[in-house]
């Protein structure tokens, strides 16, 4: 059984960038990749778990925790990127020491200055390693172990994800003003536009029907 203390869960599709967060092995994090194109077993030999399933992002990683809760109780922090986001492994493992050098109950990595992006206050702000906000995108969120049995049934409850970025704030509060922030010290690349990627096309999602 792997002794990291991180997971990493992505909706994966055939242009998924995941395979750069894994090219250094020296990573404190371990990977379920959840495919949903059109190659049955894609990415399952460089990944720690695997599954083949469609739909939507926020609703099958719900249903997928809720079926394995020994994964919960394995991990300390989760990380749930899109697809389209570029980074390194060393980005990831610094990602997630930050998360857990101050406590953060949810987190995530800024966006790069050359990033695809909707809120220009989730952009790298390099003279800071972190900033505490009210505000994390369902682009990638971090959560640690006790946010993540608190908000876990919010996931099924919106196809897109839409709005649970403004719930899960709120259902954390007692954690405090300093428990959630943008990781400057770990900027990924959002390396598509804004509601474009596979996993609308295959679905016939798009933003408008969110």
């Amino acid at each position: 059984m792997s002794q990291r203390r991180n997971l990493v869960l992505v909706r994966a599709g055939d242009q998924s960038t995941h395979p750069g967060w894994l090219e250094d092995e020296d990573r404190n994090f371990d990977i379920f990749v959840s495919y949903f194109g059109k190659q049955a077993g894609r990415y399952a030999d460089t990944a720690e778990y695997h599954e083949d399933r469609k739909g939507m992002k926020w609703p099958i990683l719900g249903e997928l925790l809720q079926a394995h809760p020994e994964l919960v109780d394995r991990y300390a922090y989760f990380w749930f990127p899109d697809d389209d986001l570029v980074a390194s492994t060393d980005t990831v493992n610094r990602m997630f020491d930050h998360a857990a050098a101050f406590q953060l109950a949810l987190s995530q990595p800024a966006l790069t200055r050359d990033s695809y992006f909707t809120w220009p206050l989730l952009l790298q702000d390099a003279r800071y390693a972190l900033r505490f906000t009210r505000f994390i995108e369902v682009m990638g969120p971090v959560f640690d172990r006790a946010a993540l049995r608190v908000c876990l049934p919010t996931f099924t409850e919106s196809t897109s994800g839409w709005g649970l970025d403004s719930l899960w704030p709120g259902l954390l509060a007692d954690r405090g003003e300093e428990a959630t922030a943008t990781i400057d010290a770990a900027p990924v690349r959002h390396s598509r536009p804004v509601g474009g990627g596979e996993l609308y096309k295959n679905t016939g999602m798009s933003v408008a029907n969110q």
